[in-house]
């Protein structure tokens, strides 16, 4: 009979690992500080309860302590806690991992209270790397929380216990199917649907809302209601909890926390971008939104102004249309998929010098078609201005070159399409 090591002393040693002390116990067992004398490596090693192998689900138990071994045991990644090894002492299971000196993102929270978009953009960053990462080998982390979010001393991140993952390609079925943490569960997730690599981000966005308005998104007196609240309910408005935060913000949240997967953020790094972009100034007001500001009164010229204070609200909405087309854009697998071809053809068509012409397949069109696809595509920008630059060589060379009707009608087809370049307002 194996006792409850949740009730004995410290081990001195687990397998040929040295025991230096317990780092932290859990509902499924304890994991230890360790040290490898054959390679002299600090690492973690984390044990199951033995109580938890005498219980009517100790076979589910076990296949779920297994599968977070094989999980990140595949995995190598920076940003990611690394296992190392897997084996049992004396029948029970243990596996050895990166030892990670850090704080819990949890404590952080607390500690902190209201974070910077800079500052979440910086912590949760890494986090979808990771996860961009993993989603990529087909493993799911389904319990993304503060708790196994690692801040490191030097800055860095580290994303830990994928101990209920599952793989993409496991037919493996998971204790009650509905594991996890209640308050950071996506509505998928809560009723015990099948899940995708959505679900994590969904998760993301929850910490995300927290560290930007001091409150989780979702909470109730018991894991039931809470749960009841995430499939059902709608999170109050960010900026409504924080003042300070931009009005963008509510639009990221209403994308990032949409309660059906097909309508949220596809990717980890698309969510990443969308992050990042918060960070940028707002857009500035328009010239006419200043006009109205201005010089709007109770005057003879209220109608006037109820004119194009309602042209501006429409100016306005069309802005708020732009910015969700232009999320949305980034989080497009297939339209990513395209935008690289494109790339690909007009990289093609610099190496032999097809810049403008024939119409349709040039680097000029294939470029312009990018950036109608995803206008802050930075690889598109700068294969325009290299074009720009070629063609007002060649467009040197042919005026020197004295061929006058080349060259004008060269340089009418360039004020169309560069009219923005100062050559054409030197004289």
């Amino acid at each position: 009979m194996v006792l409850n090591n949740s009730f004995m002393p410290t081990p001195k040693k687990i397998g040929k690992y040295q025991v230096q002390g317990v780092l932290g116990k859990g509902a499924m067992g304890v994991v230890y500080k360790g040290y490898d004398p054959f390679i002299k490596r600090t690492v973690a090693i984390k044990t199951i309860h033995s109580n938890m192998l005498a219980s009517d689900i100790a076979d589910e138990i076990l296949a779920r302590f297994s599968k977070e071994a094989e999980a990140v045991g595949r995995l190598a990644h920076p940003n990611i806690v690394a296992i190392y090894d897997y084996d049992e002492e004396q029948g029970l299971p243990y596996f050895v991992m990166e030892y990670v000196q850090g704080r819990e993102l949890k404590s952080l929270m607390l500690e902190k209270g209201l974070f910077s978009v800079h500052d979440v953009a910086d912590l949760m960053g890494p986090v979808l790397d990771a996860l961009e990462y993993s989603h990529s080998y087909g493993v799911i982390h389904r319990d993304i929380k503060p708790a196994n979010i690692f801040v490191l001393a030097g800055g860095d991140v580290k994303l830990a216990d994928f101990g209920i993952a599952r793989l993409d390609d496991s037919e493996y079925t998971q204790v009650g199917s509905v594991l996890g943490t209640p308050n950071y569960m996506s509505p998928e997730q809560c009723k015990g649907a099948l899940l995708d690599a959505r679900s994590d981000l969904f998760s993301v966005a929850l910490i995300i809302y927290q560290m930007l308005t001091g409150q989780r998104p979702f909470t109730g007196d018991t894991s039931q209601e809470t749960m009841h609240k995430v499939v059902h309910e709608s999170v109050q408005r960010a900026t409504e909890l924080n003042p300070t935060l931009d009005e963008r913000i509510d639009r990221f949240f209403s994308m990032a926390l949409a309660k059906e997967p097909k309508q949220r953020f596809q990717t980890a790094s698309g969510l990443k971008h969308a992050l990042l972009r918060l960070q940028e100034p707002a857009p500035r007001p328009s010239a006419l939104k200043n006009w109205f500001v201005k010089y709007r009164a109770p005057t003879a010229v209220g109608c006037i102004s109820l004119v194009l204070g309602g042209l501006f609200l429409q100016v306005q909405n069309i802005q708020d249309r732009e910015l969700e087309q232009e999320q949305a854009v980034v989080i497009d697998a297939k339209l990513q998929a395209k935008i690289a071809r494109i790339l690909k053809v007009a990289k093609a068509h610099m190496l032999v010098e097809r810049l403008v012409a024939p119409q349709g397949s040039n680097a000029y069109d294939a470029y312009q078609l990018v950036l109608d696809m995803d206008p802050r595509n930075q690889t598109a920008k700068q294969g325009l201005a290299v074009v720009e630059e070629k063609f007002m060589a060649r467009l040197k060379a042919l005026q020197q070159a004295d061929t006058s009707g080349q060259a004008k009608a060269y340089e009418e087809l360039g004020k169309t399409l560069f009219p923005e370049n100062p050559i054409w307002y030197a004289n």
